[in-house]
């Protein structure tokens, strides 16, 4: 019985220490597995339901349960529950998401297993919790030209999140262009200014997302407001 926390080594220390603080809470104990009867009867045998509960704040992939002693006389598909050199692979190694929002379930017909199906191992990804606006940063630099007598500053946007942020907004009051800047670049809403036009910021900074202005710097310098996180946990 054992986890496996996946951990790329590019992360930045600041993400990878919150990843273990998530971790450290997340584990096979976290998995709640519950067989209840249906009541109904298929092909003669008791059908039962499964539900299986991720109560961890981090998801959990690559699930196997134990599942010896399992029989199935109705057939079930592959992609649900699939016999592995462990035991029984679930959901074919996609997630069960974490606190208890969202069970996994499927609905057997059969015996159920010596062990009834107790997980054996999984793949904890807490990525979600540990990409925040904080993964966000943002420079303004001063090019050294001016443009129709303003100063030209870059402005170099990373996400040193795994995960893509997108619709990324960002603090621009008091900012001003005075040279006519693409709206799928900076386009003014409610909260601030939306970057890119709502498109992905990459993880890992190795993508940084750039453009130029020449004008006023607003008042909280880009300063990240809110964002969607996409993880493939």
């Amino acid at each position: 019985m054992f986890n496996r926390v996946f951990l790329p080594h590019q992360l930045p220390k600041s993400a990878i220490a919150c990843i273990y603080r998530y971790a450290q809470y997340c584990n096979l104990f976290s998995i709640n597995v519950e067989t209840a009867k249906t009541g109904r009867f298929v092909k003669g045998y008791p059908e039962f339901e499964v539900v299986i509960n991720n109560t961890c704040r981090c998801t959990q992939s690559e699930l196997v349960l134990s599942c010896d002693g399992f029989t199935s006389y109705v057939p079930l598909r592959l992609e649900v529950l699939r016999p592995v050199e462990e035991g029984c692979l679930v959901n074919d190694g996609k997630p069960v998401y974490g606190n208890g929002a969202d069970p996994f379930k499927f609905k057997i017909a059969g015996t159920l297993p010596t062990k009834n199906f107790a997980p054996v191992s999984s793949h904890i990804s807490c990525y979600a919790h540990c990409c925040n606006l904080f993964s966000i940063s943002v420079e303004t630099t001063k090019t050294g030209r001016v443009v129709k007598g303003y100063p030209e500053f870059e402005v170099v946007i990373n996400n040193t999140c795994r995960c893509s942020q997108s619709e990324l907004v960002l603090s621009c009051d008091g900012f001003t262009s005075y040279v006519p800047l693409k709206l799928e670049v900076l386009r003014p809403v409610e909260e601030g200014c939306l970057v890119n036009d709502g498109k992905p910021i990459y993880g890992n900074g190795v993508d940084p997302f750039k453009f130029k202005i020449a004008g006023t710097l607003p008042n909280k310098n880009f300063a990240p407001v809110s964002s969607k996180i996409n993880c493939p946990c």
